[in-house]
């Protein structure tokens, strides 16, 4: 049996990108009405995810894609597929501040919104990995720790709050 090693979890990319320029395409004129044209302008410039995974060279590492429902669901099939908790602090999650922007004004929660072209890591060596995604020139935080057993913790601060399953999860019922 494998002794549980602690590990960090990276986000690479940033959350809610093609929710955010889904909705700045369909509503660019009153955007551009309610905010400086600098940014809808960098909104709409945003990728729509499509591209996938950037191929990268790096040890041993779990790898999951962020797609249409968000970090909170990639968070939770990372749990079932490491079959750990998690320990994840959502002010380390990057997000760029006109996606918060457009997704208030929007009322999309950029949590369990599409985040496709972000990814999360869980690396076996963390500046090997660190090393690549820069090497690549992507973005990245170390957003937290997986954790020995159930516990999938979600931290604002001081507060703390269990990770919900994902509606849209159809993986394992499995909840560790």
């Amino acid at each position: 049996m494998k002794k549980f090693s602690s590990r960090a979890i990276i986000l690479a990319g940033f959350i809610a990108e093609p929710a955010a320029l889904e909705y700045a395409a369909a509503n660019e004129r009153s955007l551009r009405e309610r905010f400086p044209s600098d940014i809808v302008d960098t909104v709409l410039a945003y990728s729509d995810g499509k591209q996938g995974v950037p191929e990268f060279k790096t040890g041993e590492c779990a790898c999951i894609p962020l797609e249409g429902d968000g970090i909170c669901e990639g968070l939770w099939k990372l749990s079932v597929e490491l079959e750990c908790g998690l320990d994840v602090d959502l002010k380390a999650v990057p997000v760029r501040q006109e996606t918060i922007e457009v997704c208030e004004i929007a009322d999309i929660d950029p949590y369990n919104s599409d985040s496709s072209g972000a990814f999360l890591l869980v690396p076996e060596d963390l500046p090997e990995t660190i090393g690549a995604l820069a090497e690549k020139g992507l973005s990245y935080a170390v957003i937290g720790r997986t954790l020995k057993g159930p516990a999938k913790r979600l931290r604002i601060d001081e507060r703390i709050r269990c990770l919900d399953k994902p509606a849209s999860f159809k993986g394992s019922n499995k909840c560790l």
